[in-house]
């Protein structure tokens, strides 16, 4: 009893007390695997117990980074619900911030402050076209706030001042002026730091709000030219450091939150967060959606909740109704391999299962199979010929069809597939498995009316799918491969010549295709008439095991190719990979074109905003 979950010592709890440590350490060795315990009725040692007690620790004391505070009201959910999580880790905020510093910088550079007068120790002055020449600024140094953001801290800056002055005596006994150039070289002890939190704008995009606190400016060097007056150097020096030190400081403050707080947002603003999912045409309604729910951040990552689910844009109504499965706080890899990537992503078979509703709920879990549709090299023939040995002895089936034409052309069926239940999901052994219960409808074609079908059969189609990553392509590639399993054991109904619903349908002790709402999407035919016929089993699920194996299957796999990671305005992912084991675990680099990201900022988003543009 004392190893039950529920028993457990929080690890969200303060560090844990000795008595609790015990309960853990006890409990971890008696979960301990088998090989572990060979003589298990021999007593627990000390050294195992402490062991035991170090591990649990630690296993706490890693969970407790990952502890989130409340951050601003931005950060709050927006969501009904959470089907996923992304964590930003140390590695991939010192990636961002250092990759936009030299945009900071070419702006600050740029800067062009206002002109000051006034009056100072009996003589007026005038200081204008006041320019930042050179800004050097050292790495800056970042770190997360829990329940606060990411605190930026900015040593060593050098900043190359220059502008032009103009000083007059005031009194009229007075009649030295001056004017001129001034050079002056702000000492590298000059220092800024800030917060940036991020939050959620009401569509579900990143949101900044970077607050400077303090930029600390401090004169190195002054250096005058047009004048030669000696004491004029202390004039300027004074000035500068009651007047322009602040106004440069306030003035770059302002720049840099203009920089986040606007331009940068204005980039965040156009993100699509919705990915489409790269479907054959017919299928290609849905997308998956990654956009948030809300930020909140621990001291070891930025946690991001997002939705997570699999949606059509253009029907917000159909909403998977589902809960999702419980998300863990940290990421669920060892926190060194966690410090060493960028962004890790979670997400559940509840994201799956939200897209199979989707598909349920729009009639898209089927497809209708033509011999032209089949692939190249496939036996599976679907002519008169090859079928009439499995449906030979349907009466109602008319002769003529049976028969070829005079120019050799022999009739065809085409097969409707569909899913008539929900599919069911498992997570096992790195792959995904699928159980799918299926019906294969066989049609006539060229029969005038609307549909007609000879008989259907149901069976529960398995299959598995790997997921993989080849990262060593340009851009990566997403390998999603479809594993048959099964279509086994099949049952046969409907077996009566099947017509069209706009005809009335006759009594019948078998029943019809289409008969239950189960067969989603098609006519509901109905039978011509209570004849039966007998089908062989045996010679059927034959046939529908070659139809899975050496058409469904390969079509499905072809269909799918290779899937390209985008370039994503400006950012593209690197060094990704990809783990399937109760859930789907997403790791990644990524790299930051900063000219291309400001170039978005600064003039808008693309024309198609899935064209992701240049890199």
């Amino acid at each position: 009893g004392r190893c039950h979950a529920s028993s457990m010592p929080d690890a969200a709890a303060a560090p844990l007390a000795s008595d609790a440590a015990d309960d853990a350490a006890t409990c971890l060795l008696q979960r301990a695997p088998a090989e572990r315990r060979l003589h298990a009725e021999l007593p627990v040692s000390a050294a195992q117990i402490a062991e035991a007690q170090s591990s649990a620790k630690q296993q706490q004391e890693e969970e407790a980074l990952f502890e989130v505070g409340e951050d601003s009201k931005a950060g709050d959910s927006r969501c009904r619900v959470l089907g996923g999580r992304v964590w930003l880790s140390q590695k991939g905020a010192d990636y961002l911030v250092e990759k936009f510093t030299p945009e900071v910088v070419k702006l600050i550079e740029n800067l062009e402050l206002a002109a000051i007068e006034g009056s100072m120790m009996r003589f007026k002055y005038k200081v204008n076209d006041i320019r930042i020449a050179k800004l050097v600024v050292e790495k800056p140094v970042v770190h997360f706030e829990k329940g606060k953001g990411l605190h930026v801290h900015v040593p060593n800056i050098s900043v190359n001042v220059s502008m032009h002055y103009r000083v007059d005596g005031e009194d009229w006994f007075n009649p030295l002026f001056s004017g001129g150039r001034v050079h002056a070289v702000v000492a590298k002890d000059t220092t800024g730091t800030g917060l940036i939190e991020v939050g959620v704008s009401p569509a579900g995009n990143p949101h900044l709000n970077a607050t400077m606190h303090k930029l600390s400016i401090g004169l190195k060097s002054l250096e005058l030219s047009g004048t030669v007056f000696a004491g004029l150097t202390n004039f300027v020096t004074k000035l500068f450091k009651e007047k322009i030190e602040d106004m440069l400081s306030d003035e770059i403050l302002t720049l840099v939150e203009w920089f986040f707080n606007e331009k940068l947002n204005s980039y965040m603003d156009v993100l699509d967060l919705l990915i489409p999912l790269p479907l054959p045409d017919g299928y290609n309604v849905s997308s998956v959606d990654l956009r948030l729910c809300g930020v909140h951040t621990s001291t070891a990552a930025m946690v991001v909740d997002i939705s997570g689910a699999i949606i059509d844009p253009s029907k917000p109504h159909l909403v998977y109704p589902e809960d999702p499965m419980p998300l863990p706080r940290g990421p669920p890899m060892p926190l060194e391999d966690f410090e060493n990537t960028m962004v890790a992503m979670m997400l559940t078979k509840w994201t799956i299962n939200s897209g199979l509703w989707l598909y349920n709920e729009e009639h898209l879990l089927k497809s209708t199979i033509a011999q032209q549709d089949l692939p190249a090299s496939s036996l599976i023939v679907l002519n008169a010929d090859s079928l009439r040995p499995l449906i030979q002895n349907n009466p109602d089936v008319p002769r003529w069809w049976w028969t070829a034409t005079t120019d050799g052309q022999k009739s065809q069926f085409s097969l409707d597939v569909a899913c008539t239940a929900m599919p069911e999901i498992d997570f096992k052994d790195g792959k995904i498995g699928v159980t799918a219960p299926s019906s294969v409808g066989f049609k006539l074609d060229g029969v005038p009316t609307a549909s007609l079908y000879t008989t259907q059969v149901q069976m529960p189609v398995s299959f598995e799918m790997s997921m993989s990553i080849n990262s060593g392509t340009v851009p990566q590639q997403l390998n999603v491969n479809l594993e048959y399993a099964s279509a086994l054991p099949i049952t046969i109904v409907g077996v009566n010549l099947l017509r069209s619903d706009t005809e009335p349908a006759a009594k019948s002790s078998t029943p019809a295709l289409g008969a239950s709402s189960s067969w989603w999407g098609w006519p509901t035919p109905a039978p011509a008439n209570g004849a039966q016929y007998r089908v062989n089993l045996w010679a059927m699920s034959a046939w529908i095991e070659m139809l899975s194996r050496l058409a469904l299957v390969p079509m499905a796999n072809d269909a799918m190719g290779a899937i390209e990671f985008p370039s994503a305005m400006g950012i593209d992912l690197v060094n990704s990979s990809l783990e399937v084991t109760d859930h789907i675990f997403f790791s990644t680099g990524f790299v930051a074109n900063a000219s291309r990201v400001m170039e978005i900022a600064y003039y808008g988003e693309p024309e198609d905003p899935h064209d992701w543009g240049e890199k």
